[in-house]
Formats: structure tokens, C-alpha cells, sequence
């Protein structure tokens, strides 16, 4: 099956979440792989799925990406269904 982040390919934005720390609005960084180390958007998505620290994203073809709200600096971490739905679960919107 090929999958593909429909987010990552311009084809659909992530719905701007909510900051649990201060209510502010949360806004889509990346990728978050990209933010690993300066080479880390050139290497192969699925082999950083591996090692990414974020459960079944490899497995279940999730695309994890890094929001960010201004106001308080706080980050999360939420997945994208690479078949083009929203997931929720543990650090995910």
C-alpha cells in the first residue's frame, strides 16, 4: 500500500488546535523528523519512523507532525493519518 502525508503535500491543514498550557492557538510547524539534526529532512521518512520516539506511526501510517503556540512556547506533537484523516492519541490532537 502506498501512503503518502496529505498535510506534508499541501493537500489539506492541519485545524489549528488549542495550547493545553494557556488556550492560545497552536500552529503547524513541520514535520517532526525534520527537526532531528540539519540532515534530517533529507533522510528516508519510514527509517525515521523507527526511531522517532512516536508509538505505531510507522505501523499504522501516521505522519507526525510538530504544533507550536506562541504565546506560552509550547510544543505537541500530533499525527496525520497518511490515508488523509486527523489521529488522536497520546500526544496527538
Amino acid at each position: 500500500m502506498s501512503s503518502f502525508c496529505p498535510v506534508c503535500n499541501g493537500m489539506k491543514r492541519i485545524q489549528k488546535g488549542i495550547c493545553p498550557t494557556c488556550s492560545g492557538p497552536m500552529e503547524d510547524c513541520g514535520k517532526y523528523t525534520d527537526y532531528f539534526d540539519k540532515y534530517s529532512a533529507y533522510e528516508d521518512i519510514e527509517t525515521l519512523k523507527l526511531s522517532n520516539g512516536v508509538s505505531d506511526d510507522y505501523k499504522k501510517h501516521r505522519c507526525a507532525h510538530m504544533i507550536y503556540c506562541q504565546k506560552c512556547r509550547t510544543e505537541k506533537i500530533v499525527t496525520i493519518d497518511e490515508t488523509g484523516n486527523e489521529k488522536s492519541g497520546e500526544g496527538a490532537l
